[in-house]
């Protein structure tokens, strides 16, 4: 059996903050247990899921590109946009601050990986892609977003990627780190 996996650039503290400040925002204008929310120390820019069946061979690939493409990408900053959510059209499911990027770096660290994850025969995501932080998943019916924007428009630093396992539990995921990728071989 294989694991659930996936790919993300980690957030600096002040984006982690500002994240959290608005999940606490968030969280007082609807019913407890409407939305489940991301725990603080889970947030991250989602850059690719794996699928869940990713063999430790495959996982130690997906790595050891990790560590190619990171090398080659020195830090970058990002800056957290107002809310949505997924999906784009139909009930709303996920609540998520998408994520500007002008440079374009996080798809080009994306597409750096997508060879890799096709020779594994790993699933490719055909949707379009954008790069965000999920904030909460929506349980049962859909709720209305507020308009609200995140609490802090200043750039973030990436400095660093992380291949997570995701180990799902009745409390919600958790998420275990496989190999972190430190940009510009810092």
């Amino acid at each position: 059996m294989g694991w659930r996996c996936f790919l993300a650039a980690e957030l600096p503290g002040i984006g982690i903050r500002s994240a959290t400040e608005l999940i606490d925002r968030l969280a007082k204008k609807f019913s407890r247990g409407a939305i489940r929310w991301v725990n603080p120390d889970q947030l991250h820019l989602t850059l690719h899921f794996l699928g869940d069946e990713v063999s430790r061979v495959g996982a130690d690939a997906i790595a050891a590109r990790g560590r190619e493409i990171a090398e080659g990408v020195s830090p970058f900053t990002v800056t957290l946009e107002k809310l949505e959510t997924l999906p784009p059209t139909g009930p709303a499911r996920v609540i998520i601050l998408p994520c500007s990027d002008r440079a374009r770096r996080l798809a080009q660290i994306r597409n750096g990986f997508l060879p890799t994850i096709a020779s594994l025969r790993l699933p490719q995501d055909l949707r379009p892609w954008r790069p965000h932080v999920t904030l909460g998943r929506i349980k049962g019916v859909p709720a209305k977003l507020p308009d609200l924007l995140a609490p802090s428009g200043d750039p973030l630093l990436i400095t660093r990627l992380t291949l997570y396992r995701s180990i799902l539990g009745s409390d919600g995921p958790q998420y275990a780190k496989l190999a972190e990728f430190p940009l510009g071989g810092r």
